[in-house]
């Protein structure tokens, strides 16, 4: 479907390019910026990593051209149907780490590879159980 174009990857991920690389594809690097902002509407768990990755396609649109296949993507964790977002700080990342043990979450990541004439929109979820344990700072 997409096998013409040159990649172009929509992102400042180490690990995003990382697994890109691992799995053979030559591509170019397009950093973005973009807050993430959600709509004022509500949106299930899978709706929403799915909007920012459009979102973030959407935003640098117009710096691709009728050759390339532009790849963005955002990643989120939900614990107990309420999304997780970054640690702020070495004791936040604690925190969440902590709230994390012993149970069951969500890693949803939502794909947007677009070009100019097609857009696909999609989304892969990981359930992750953390087995108990006690962190030490």
């Amino acid at each position: 479907m997409f096998t013409h174009y040159k990649i172009k990857l929509g992102s400042n991920s180490p690990r995003r390019k990382e697994i890109l690389t691992m799995a053979g594809f030559q591509f170019d690097i397009l950093p973005i910026t973009y807050e993430e902002i959600l709509p004022d509407k509500e949106m299930t768990e899978e709706e929403i990593p799915a909007y920012f990755a459009e979102q973030k396609a959407m935003s640098v649109q117009d710096k691709i051209n009728h050759d390339e296949l532009l790849i963005t993507a955002d990643t989120l964790v939900f614990l107990d149907g309420k999304m997780m977002g970054k640690p702020t700080s070495r004791d936040d990342a604690f925190e969440k780490l902590q709230s994390l043990s012993g149970k069951v979450h969500k890693v949803i990541t939502g794909v947007c590879m677009l070009t100019e004439n097609k857009k696909v929109v999609f989304i892969d979820t990981t359930k992750v159980f953390f087995r108990v344990f006690e962190l030490k700072e």
